[in-house]
C-alpha cells in the first residue's frame, strides 16, 4: 500500500517572488500527488491575482491575523494526519518531504520532525538547533549530520501531526510573528509528552535576505512585535529552558 503523503500548507504575506520561487520549487521537487493549502495574510493584489493560479486551496484573509494564527485557520482546513509547513522564502531540495516523513513515522511518539537549513550560496545555514541561552533563536552551531531528539525547530519547513497538534491546543495564537514555533515545540514536548526530531536528511535553502521587500520587513523587523513575542515566550518557558541548557548543548 502507497503512503499517503502529507498535506503542504504554506502562509503568505507579501513576498511574490520569493513566494513564486517556493511553490515552484515544491511543484517541481515533491512527488505526486500535492496537496498544497495556502493562506493568504492580506497581501496586494498582485499577490493574490499570483495564487489564484497555483493548484490547490487557496484561503485569502481579509487582514493580516499574523503567522500563527493564519496557520492554525489553514490547519482546521486540513483532515490529513501528516502537516508540512513551509515559510514562503523556503526553496525546497528533491525528497524533502520524504525524508521528514520516515523520520514522523519511525516513532508513534514523534510530533515534529524539522529540516536542516542552508544559505543560497550553498553554505549551512541552520543545523542542529539549540537555543540561545537568554531564549533567543539559537546561532545553530552544532552540525550534526544523523536525526536526533531536539529542543526545538524553527519550522519554516517542518512536519507535524495533526493529532499532536490538537493535543496541545494549536500554535498559541498570542505570538504574532516570532517565537511561536519555539513555544509551539516545548508544548509538544512538555505538555504533549511528544518528541520533536532534527532531520538533515531533508535538506532545505532559507532565502530570507532575497529581495527585501518593505511591507514584509517593517513588519518582520518590528521591535514591538518581535519584543512581545519574545516576552511571552520568556514568560512561559524560561524556567524551562534555562534547566536544559547543558541538555541539548552538546
Amino acid at each position: 500500500m502507497k503512503r499517503q503523503m502529507p498535506t503542504i500548507i504554506i502562509v503568505t504575506y507579501e513576498r511574490l517572488e520569493l513566494t513564486q520561487r517556493c511553490i515552484e520549487s515544491v511543484l517541481n521537487n515533491t512527488s505526486p500527488p500535492i496537496k498544497l493549502v495556502i493562506v493568504d495574510n492580506c497581501s496586494r493584489n498582485e499577490v493574490k491575482n499570483y495564487l489564484v493560479k497555483v493548484p490547490g486551496v487557496k484561503i485569502f484573509l481579509d487582514k493580516n491575523l499574523g503567522l500563527y494564527k493564519a496557520l492554525n485557520y489553514g490547519i482546521r482546513m486540513i483532515d490529513e494526519e501528516l502537516i508540512a509547513f513551509l515559510d514562503c522564502d523556503i526553496i525546497v531540495t528533491r525528497g524533502w518531504i520524504e525524508a521528514l516523513t520516515h523520520e514522523i513515522n519511525i516513532n508513534n511518539n514523534i510530533g515534529l520532525v524539522g529540516s536542516r537549513y542552508f544559505n543560497p550560496d550553498g553554505t549551512l545555514q541552520e543545523g542542529y538547533p539549540v537555543l540561545n541561552e537568554n531564549g533567543w533563536y539559537g546561532e545553530n552551531h552544532i552540525d550534526k549530520l544523523e536525526s536526533a531528539d531536539c529542543q526545538y525547530i524553527a519550522i519554516g519547513c517542518s512536519l507535524f501531526k495533526r493529532s499532536a497538534w490538537q493535543k496541545v491546543g494549536g500554535f498559541d495564537e498570542n505570538y504574532f510573528i516570532s517565537h511561536g514555533d519555539i513555544d509551539f515545540c516545548f508544548k509538544l514536548r512538555y505538555e504533549g509528552k511528544l518528541r520533536v526530531r532534527y532531520c538533515p536528511e531533508s535538506t532545505v535553502i532559507h532565502d530570507h535576505n532575497s529581495r527585501l521587500e518593505k511591507n514584509y520587513e517593517k513588519l518582520r523587523f518590528n521591535s514591538e512585535i518581535c519584543n512581545k513575542d519574545y516576552s511571552l515566550f520568556k514568560q512561559k518557558w524560561e524556567k524551562k529552558y534555562k534547566l536544559e541548557i547543558n541538555s541539548f548543548n552538546k
